[in-house]
Formats: C-alpha cells, structure tokens, sequence
C-alpha cells in the first residue's frame, strides 16, 4: 500500500528544515530525501530528472549562511550514501 506522496513530501521536508536549522538529525534528513528519491525514480522518466526542482522546493536565498552550511552538509551526505 502506498503512501500519500504529499505526506511525505512534508514529513521530508520538516525533517530537512528541523536539521537545516539546526535541532534534527543529519541521519534523519538524509533517509528522508532518499526515500522521496527512490520513490520519484520509480514514477519518474529521464525527462522528469532533468526537470527536477530544488530540493523539496527549500529556497536557498531566504537561508542564513550556517543554515546555508548545514544544507550543503546535506548534500554531501546525499552524493556520498549509496
């Protein structure tokens, strides 16, 4: 049974946010997105991946510079896990 995709858009989302901006887990963040990915994969085209937005549509502009620095932090952790 699948899950309501936009449920869990928005749970990986604050998990994402609560870890940019410095009270959650870098563990946590990172199983979030890969989850969202492995799912968008299945559903998804190559047309579809190279149309891909930012992730979870965060706005990197409106973020302080150590907010900045934990979301790149994210990142690397997301190109490093298999």
């Amino acid at each position: 049974m699948r899950r309501d995709r936009p449920a869990e858009e928005r749970e990986a989302r604050a998990l994402v946010e609560a870890y940019i901006s410095g009270s959650g887990s870098l563990e946590a963040a990172v199983a979030a997105v890969q989850a969202l990915e492995l799912e968008r994969r299945d559903e998804s085209t190559e047309e579809d991946a190279e149309e891909a937005e930012p992730i979870l549509g965060i706005d990197l502009s409106v973020l302080t510079p150590q907010q900045r620095a934990r979301f790149s932090e994210l990142m690397e952790a997301l190109d490093a896990s298999p």
